[in-house]
Protein backbone atom coordinates (compact mmCIF):
# COMPACT_ATOMS: atom_id res chain seq x y z
CA UNK A 1 0.00 0.00 0.00
CA UNK A 2 1.24 3.44 -1.06
CA UNK A 3 2.17 5.81 1.52
CA UNK A 4 0.27 8.76 2.32
CA UNK A 5 1.17 12.01 1.58
CA UNK A 6 2.07 12.61 5.65
CA UNK A 7 3.72 9.43 5.85
CA UNK A 8 6.17 10.64 2.65
CA UNK A 9 6.75 14.19 4.41
CA UNK A 10 7.89 12.38 7.55
CA UNK A 11 9.75 9.48 5.52
CA UNK A 12 11.63 12.18 3.61
CA UNK A 13 12.17 14.61 6.07
CA UNK A 14 14.40 12.20 8.43
CA UNK A 15 17.67 13.23 8.93
CA UNK A 16 18.81 9.86 7.78
CA UNK A 17 16.77 9.37 4.67
CA UNK A 18 18.04 12.83 3.17
CA UNK A 19 21.83 11.19 3.72
CA UNK A 20 20.94 8.28 1.98
CA UNK A 21 18.61 9.83 -0.90
CA UNK A 22 22.00 12.33 -1.54
CA UNK A 23 24.57 9.95 -1.46
CA UNK A 24 23.08 7.25 -3.23
CA UNK A 25 22.14 9.98 -5.94
CA UNK A 26 24.74 9.01 -8.62
CA UNK A 27 26.36 5.98 -7.72
CA UNK A 28 25.04 2.99 -5.76
CA UNK A 29 26.58 2.43 -2.09
CA UNK A 30 26.03 -0.02 -0.02
CA UNK A 31 24.48 0.21 3.53
CA UNK A 32 27.64 -0.36 5.11
CA UNK A 33 29.16 2.68 3.19
CA UNK A 34 26.60 4.83 4.07
CA UNK A 35 26.76 3.85 7.78
CA UNK A 36 30.65 4.35 7.88
CA UNK A 37 30.39 7.73 5.95
CA UNK A 38 27.54 9.37 7.55
CA UNK A 39 27.70 7.40 11.08
CA UNK A 40 24.16 5.70 10.99
CA UNK A 41 24.33 2.95 12.69
CA UNK A 42 23.77 -0.04 10.03
CA UNK A 43 20.60 -1.12 11.66
CA UNK A 44 18.91 1.92 10.96
CA UNK A 45 20.70 2.16 7.86
CA UNK A 46 18.92 -0.96 6.75
CA UNK A 47 15.54 0.22 8.47
CA UNK A 48 15.14 3.49 6.44
CA UNK A 49 16.48 1.87 3.11
CA UNK A 50 14.00 -0.63 3.40
CA UNK A 51 11.57 2.00 3.81
CA UNK A 52 12.51 3.69 1.01
CA UNK A 53 12.57 0.28 -0.69
CA UNK A 54 8.84 -0.25 -0.08
CA UNK A 55 7.69 3.54 -0.80
CA UNK A 56 9.44 2.89 -4.74
CA UNK A 57 12.53 5.53 -3.78
CA UNK A 58 15.42 3.59 -3.62
CA UNK A 59 16.48 0.65 -5.56
CA UNK A 60 19.33 -2.44 -5.11
CA UNK A 61 20.71 -2.16 -8.86
CA UNK A 62 23.58 -4.49 -7.89
CA UNK A 63 24.81 -7.45 -5.87
CA UNK A 64 28.87 -7.24 -4.81
CA UNK A 65 31.15 -9.68 -3.26
CA UNK A 66 33.17 -7.95 0.10
CA UNK A 67 36.06 -8.94 0.64
CA UNK A 68 35.00 -11.35 3.85
CA UNK A 69 33.14 -12.67 1.13
CA UNK A 70 29.43 -11.73 2.00
CA UNK A 71 27.32 -10.53 -0.46
CA UNK A 72 26.12 -7.29 0.02
CA UNK A 73 23.51 -5.06 -1.96
CA UNK A 74 24.18 -1.77 -3.78
CA UNK A 75 21.71 0.91 -3.59
CA UNK A 76 20.62 3.92 -5.89
CA UNK A 77 17.71 6.51 -5.06
CA UNK A 78 15.22 7.21 -7.78
CA UNK A 79 14.43 10.36 -6.54
CA UNK A 80 15.01 13.16 -9.15
CA UNK A 81 13.60 15.63 -6.89
CA UNK A 82 10.85 16.49 -4.24
CA UNK A 83 8.63 18.89 -3.16
CA UNK A 84 7.08 19.40 0.08
CA UNK A 85 4.75 22.13 1.01
CA UNK A 86 1.47 23.51 2.89
CA UNK A 87 -1.15 24.57 1.01
CA UNK A 88 -4.65 25.54 3.35
CA UNK A 89 -5.11 22.49 5.16
CA UNK A 90 -3.32 20.16 3.24
CA UNK A 91 0.02 18.58 3.22
CA UNK A 92 1.41 18.21 -0.66
CA UNK A 93 4.35 16.13 -1.48
CA UNK A 94 5.28 16.24 -5.27
CA UNK A 95 8.17 13.61 -6.77
CA UNK A 96 9.74 13.07 -10.05
CA UNK A 97 11.55 9.53 -10.15
CA UNK A 98 14.48 8.60 -12.46
CA UNK A 99 13.78 5.64 -14.52
CA UNK A 100 10.50 4.62 -13.58
CA UNK A 101 7.12 3.25 -14.89
CA UNK A 102 5.65 6.38 -13.10
CA UNK A 103 7.61 9.21 -13.19
CA UNK A 104 6.01 11.61 -11.15
CA UNK A 105 4.13 10.45 -7.77
CA UNK A 106 2.07 13.42 -6.03
CA UNK A 107 0.25 12.60 -2.61
CA UNK A 108 -2.11 14.82 -0.74
CA UNK A 109 -3.12 15.20 2.49
CA UNK A 110 -5.91 16.77 4.82
CA UNK A 111 -4.00 17.95 7.98
CA UNK A 112 -7.09 18.99 9.70
CA UNK A 113 -11.10 19.26 9.17
CA UNK A 114 -12.56 22.50 7.83
CA UNK A 115 -13.98 24.09 10.94
CA UNK A 116 -17.96 24.13 10.79
CA UNK A 117 -18.75 27.76 10.11
CA UNK A 118 -22.93 28.71 11.07
CA UNK A 119 -24.08 31.32 8.79
CA UNK A 120 -26.20 34.10 10.24
CA UNK A 121 -28.89 32.90 8.12
CA UNK A 122 -28.75 29.51 9.85
CA UNK A 123 -28.37 30.82 13.15
CA UNK A 124 -31.39 33.24 12.43
CA UNK A 125 -33.51 29.49 11.24
CA UNK A 126 -32.48 27.59 13.95
CA UNK A 127 -33.31 30.13 16.69
CA UNK A 128 -36.69 30.45 14.64
CA UNK A 129 -37.15 26.20 14.55
CA UNK A 130 -36.49 26.30 18.70
CA UNK A 131 -39.42 28.72 19.01
CA UNK A 132 -41.56 26.73 17.00
CA UNK A 133 -41.00 24.26 19.17
CA UNK A 134 -41.36 26.08 22.24
CA UNK A 135 -45.08 27.06 21.15
CA UNK A 136 -45.98 23.97 19.58
CA UNK A 137 -45.12 22.39 23.15
CA UNK A 138 -46.77 25.22 25.16
CA UNK A 139 -49.68 24.69 22.84
CA UNK A 140 -50.28 20.65 23.54
CA UNK A 141 -49.66 21.67 27.81
CA UNK A 142 -51.72 24.29 27.90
Amino acid sequence: MPLDALELAQLLTDGYVAKILIATSRKPKSALELSERFGIPVAQCYRRIHALESAGLVKAVDRVLTREGKRIYLYKSLVKNVQIYYEGTKVKVKLTLMDTPEPEIERTAELIAEETRITPQQEQEKKFSMLMMKSEENKEGG
